[in-house]
């Protein structure tokens, strides 16, 4: 199905999806052919991937209690 055809949203994923430069990669790697620009892509898909995964994980951490930790845990 030609991404042209989708919703905005869906086709936007379509377009720049992650997994084929990884695939492309992780083929090329193992069967010692060439990967091309798809190894860069793949690495800047996977840092991206592990930032938004980290700062989205550290933010229900990183609120700011006004009660002192004594007083939470007696209650």
């Amino acid at each position: 199905m030609p991404a042209s055809s989708m919703p905005a949203g869906v086709s936007l994923v379509a377009d720049n999806q992650p997994l084929t430069p990884i695939v492309n990669t992780l083929c090329g790697l193992l069967m010692g052919t060439e990967i091309g620009d798809d190894g860069i892509i793949a690495i800047a898909w996977c840092v991206g991937i592990v930032l938004v995964g980290y700062f989205w994980s550290k933010r229900p951490f990183s609120r700011n209690s006004t009660a002192p930790v004594a007083a939470v845990a007696t209650k």
